[in-house]
């Protein structure tokens, strides 16, 4: 199977660069994002959210077909930067690239000035994409990258 770097795929680069939040300083494992980081003294850093739900969600509409739907979840920047027609397109490379879509898992939580990032592992039959998805304080869509 390809890993992300492997996959060729033109115009991902759209997503590279949406959203101008963090989420990359302070990495940590999943199992380490919980309540251990509620106790960080770094002006930056905040409590972890414990729901992916979000995250996996926004994927679930994506591999559904749903598009329309998925923008309901981004917030209003993301909103006026990424259209449903742009996420179908999006999806469609992917599919492209990497065959059918296969399952996703959440791998990796962060947090960062405020927003929560969700590292989900999108496994396609001929290639793995990670995709990051940064949620606001109100678990909106706020960035989303392609790794």
């Amino acid at each position: 199977m390809k890993s992300a770097g492997q996959l060729s795929v033109a115009g991902l680069t759209i997503l590279l660069g949406l959203g101008t939040f963090g989420c990359g300083e302070r990495e940590a494992p999943l199992s380490e994002a919980g309540p251990s980081t509620q106790n960080q003294s770094q002006s930056n850093q905040v409590e972890s959210s414990t729901n992916s739900e979000p995250a996996l969600g926004f994927v679930g509409l994506l591999s559904d077909g749903s598009f329309a739907k998925a923008t309901e979840n981004l917030s209003t920047e993301m909103k006026r930067a990424m259209s449903a027609n742009q996420l179908k397109a999006l999806w469609q490379q992917l599919l492209t690239g990497g065959g059918k879509y296969l399952s996703s898992e959440v791998f990796k939580r962060t947090t960062e000035e405020g927003f929560h990032c969700v590292f989900v592992l999108c496994k396609f039959q001929n290639a793995s994409i990670t995709l990051k998805i940064v949620l606001n304080e109100k678990d909106q869509i706020a960035g989303l990258w392609l790794q």
